[in-house]
């Protein structure tokens, strides 16, 4: 979990090992986050059944606020669902109070 925190947030640490220069390090990390934000897409879609090709392309698409893209998505499809419910509902209440 250090080895992770570090090369997420600290690559300035890094560049303390023998050979590795300062740019370097932030390569290593420009590059370790990008790989990172996608495993953590990857890893979200698996709970819908999208495997890692089709999450690598949300990942092109969307970028690194995929998930939360998603969530705001899927909260307003929840949201527009209840709503149509609650209409369908109210529907019928006024149907069967006409009757």
């Amino acid at each position: 979990e250090e080895t992770i925190y570090v090369l997420r947030f600290e690559p300035y640490k890094l560049a303390e090992i023998h050979g590795i220069t300062s740019s370097k390090a932030t390569q290593i990390s420009e590059e370790f986050n990008k790989e990172w934000e996608l495993w953590q897409i990857v890893i979200f879609l698996q709970k819908y059944g999208i495997g890692a090709t089709n999450a690598n392309r949300v990942y092109k698409e969307l970028g690194i606020t995929a998930i939360d893209k998603i969530k705001e998505e899927k909260k307003a499809k929840q949201e527009h669902l209840y709503c149509i419910a609650q209409l369908s509902y109210l529907s019928k209440t006024d149907i069967q109070t006409q009757e």
